[in-house]
């Protein structure tokens, strides 16, 4: 008898050490002791065609595949073939997925992924995959597709229907208006987790309702969008990756991380931060670019972010301006504990601005972490290492990963090898007793 639970293995590295331990004698077949939900279980982690192919191995095997919970029709090691724009790849694409789906016996899957190149020929064909992925229950429905031929995105139509299973939803090339996301949230009543990458008919949605189970909201790539606005939710996490559009928060008591993107001017930011600052109270982590366009930099001061605990600039232009910036910032963050900057190496030429030559002598009494990732070791980025060291009263670790270049050869091994030991002789003598430097 199998004594441990099959239900379903959370971690299949401890799961396959437990079947082990079970070894039978030799000559002896354990594969044909496994109980098939067991099987199944492990099938349901390997890739699709992988488990497909199990199904030669014995009558046994022959419909187990079947039963698996996740439908994942990517094939990584033929990706740019079911991508390319040979119609003859995309219509074996898709004899593949319905052969699937016509073969699929379990009644619920968890999730259901198609990865391919969207031609309008292929509308009726997602349509039915669509429906045969909500009438298995599914939880995790993801489509991302990619323009071949044609100029427009698949159109995606939510059923009137009641999908009451859906947690997750990721769509990628694919077109949703503002009356379609509501619909998508007004349908779907435990959708947690909602991306929609690459649409073009979205303008100005609206988030909205304490009634809606939605906690992540990410958009990008959006660029007919001209506002988002998200108010009265219990949205935990939002990300918005595109050109500059106007955001507004309002009574968002669970919202915890907000992610935005580059070329917003300071004046909008600053419109941003206050709007967060009013309606976002208890905002914990800000992820944002500090790459601004020309000429946008003036004078400037933040509202006070009292509850914002870590701070990751993605982009910070490796100039005196953006530095300046990035000083004001960290001062408006009083309660800061982790900052994490992410180096710009293709930034326009440093403007010499003896303005920005004042960022020191802002103490700072929280901060106990600070990450630079490709600090090169000139005398820039020296200076932006020792105005952590001087001001931040409660420093305890200084993370450098320095730039080694792009690509990876052996030269290049080298060349981040040497940058480790630059960067170590340089930031050692500046480092006081208690702070730990970490080089990566």
């Amino acid at each position: 008898m199998w004594e441990k639970k099959t239900d379903g293995l959370r971690n299949l590295d401890e799961d396959l050490v437990w079947l082990v331990s079970k070894l039978p004698p030799k000559n002896d077949d354990l594969v044909s002791r496994l109980p098939d939900e067991v099987l199944v279980s492990i099938l349901s982690k390997l890739h699709l065609k992988d488990a497909v192919v199990t199904s030669k191995l014995s009558r046994r095997w022959r419909y187990l595949w079947c039963q698996t919970d996740r439908l994942v029709f990517e094939d990584k090691e033929r990706r740019c073939v079911i991508r390319s724009e040979q119609n003859s790849n995309a219509k074996k694409y898709m004899s593949w997925v319905n052969h699937i789906i016509h073969q699929h016996k379990r009644p619920t899957i968890d999730k259901f992924n198609v990865t391919f190149g969207f031609d309008k020929s292929a509308t009726d064909a997602i349509n039915k995959w669509i429906e045969f992925a909500i009438s298995k229950n599914v939880q995790t429905l993801e489509l991302n597709f990619k323009r071949l031929r044609t100029t427009t995105n698949y159109p995606f139509n939510v059923p009137v229907m009641e999908i009451k299973f859906l947690k997750s939803l990721i769509l990628n090339h694919v077109d949703v208006d503002d009356e379609g996301l509501k619909k998508i949230l007004r349908n779907c009543p435990i959708l947690e987790h909602l991306s929609i990458v690459c649409s073009c008919k979205l303008m100005k949605p609206e988030i909205h309702g304490k009634g809606l189970a939605l906690k992540n909201l990410d958009m990008a790539s959006c660029y007919g969008v001209k506002s988002i606005e998200i108010y009265d939710s219990n949205i935990v996490s939002f990300s918005y990756q595109g050109y500059p559009i106007t955001l507004k928060f309002d009574n968002l008591q669970k919202l915890q991380k907000i992610c935005m993107g580059k070329g917003y001017s300071l004046k909008m930011m600053n419109d941003i931060l206050c709007r967060i600052c009013c309606g976002v109270p208890y905002l914990q982590v800000l992820e944002l670019d500090l790459h601004f366009p020309e000429g946008s930099i003036g004078p400037h001061s933040f509202p006070k972010l009292q509850k914002l605990e870590e701070l990751i600039i993605n982009d910070l232009d490796r100039d005196d301006d953006a530095l300046l910036v990035l000083s004001f910032l960290v001062e408006a963050c009083p309660n800061l504990q982790r900052l994490t900057i992410m180096k710009n190496m293709w930034s326009r030429p440093v403007n010499i601005n003896r303005e920005a030559r004042r960022m020191a002598n802002k103490p700072h009494q929280c901060l106990e972490m600070v990450e630079i990732v490709e600090y090169q070791d000139g005398a820039r980025d020296l200076a932006l290492a020792m105005y952590f060291v001087q001001n931040c009263v409660a420093l305890k670790k200084l993370v450098i990963k320095p730039f080694g270049g792009f690509k990876l050869s052996k030269d290049t091994i080298m060349e981040k090898s040497a940058a480790k030991s630059r960067a170590r002789q340089q930031l050692e003598p500046i480092i006081p007793v208690g702070v730990e430097l970490v080089i990566l």
